[in-house]
């Protein structure tokens, strides 16, 4: 029983690296296919990346808990794969309008959980060696995502514009 969950560990832990190379190769090689195509794989994915995430979860542990908020953004860029890179054109963009305006919100949400996931590894770091650079980490990016959140909401305000 023992080698079967240390072998489900190892297959949640390559899956779960797999998806952020296989998504960025979709994205690009693929490119844009119907979302008819796209949505039911990742919502399907996200199923995936979240009983990968509990196989490696000891019983709830914080660590585990703080782990999930940096999985939880590759739970949602992981429709980029179907979108394909954002469009070169205004013509593209306004042709993909509902699409983009979900990208750029899958991008804030994704910004905010990687926040609070380096906020919570600061607080499990705060007794350690390591805590000065969890201390750094956060620093940064409490100083990065605001600057973040309105440069994607600039994206996607304007593409409402001009769709």
């Amino acid at each position: 029983m023992a080698t079967l969950k240390n072998s489900m560990k190892k297959i949640a832990f390559v899956y779960l690296l797999s998806v952020p190379v296989l998504v960025t190769a979709l994205a690009f090689i693929v490119g844009h296919v119907s979302y008819r195509i796209y949505v039911p794989i990742w919502l399907l994915n996200g199923v995936l990346m979240a009983v990968a995430t509990r196989a490696l979860s000891n019983d709830g542990a914080l660590s585990a808990r703080s782990a999930s908020f940096f999985i939880f953004p590759w739970m949602l860029f992981a429709i980029f794969g179907g979108m394909g890179p954002p469009p070169e054109t205004a013509a593209g963009w306004a042709s993909q309008a509902t699409e983009q305006v979900i990208r750029y919100t899958f991008l804030i949400a994704g910004g905010i959980s990687t926040a609070v996931g380096i906020y919570r590894v600061n607080k499990l770091l705060e007794n350690t060696p390591g805590r000065q650079y969890a201390k750094c980490a956060d620093i940064l990016i409490r100083i990065a995502l605001p600057f973040f959140v309105l440069n994607m909401a600039y994206w996607d305000i304007s593409l409402r514009m001009y769709s």
